[in-house]
């Protein structure tokens, strides 16, 4: 049995669609920031984003408190799991090291030196 291979030089009949370039496409307008400065916004206080005066006063409300709020963090894991009987699994508590074990680690390292010296 034999191959044939035919190579054809020129244009393809498959073609790429006409695209237009990426500096002319709106999407890529949106992310560059103008250059032009707007007289009539006003800045917030407290992130610094620009809206117009009559916005100013509510958005520096809900601004000023979105800042003062401490954020918990999410735990994926946890919200996985519930109600499933994995939950029984889950390690609970700080992720970290407790200062009970980093004074015992200490203390013992101490203790090894002074017997080693």
């Amino acid at each position: 049995m034999r191959l044939r291979f035919e190579i054809k030089l020129g244009k393809s009949s498959r073609s790429k669609p006409a695209t237009a370039p990426l500096n002319t496409r709106p999407s890529a307008k949106q992310s560059v920031k103008s250059a032009v400065v707007r007289d009539d916004l006003a800045e917030c206080g407290y992130c610094g984003r620009r809206f117009a005066a009559d916005r100013l006063q509510k958005h520096e409300d809900i601004c000023s408190k979105t800042g003062k709020k401490k954020r918990k963090v999410y735990d994926a894991t946890k919200h996985r799991v519930a109600g499933t009987e994995l939950e029984t699994y889950v390690l609970r508590g700080p992720k970290g090291k407790s200062s009970i074990s980093t004074k015992s680690h200490s203390s013992g390292v101490n203790q090894l030196a002074r017997h080693l010296s």
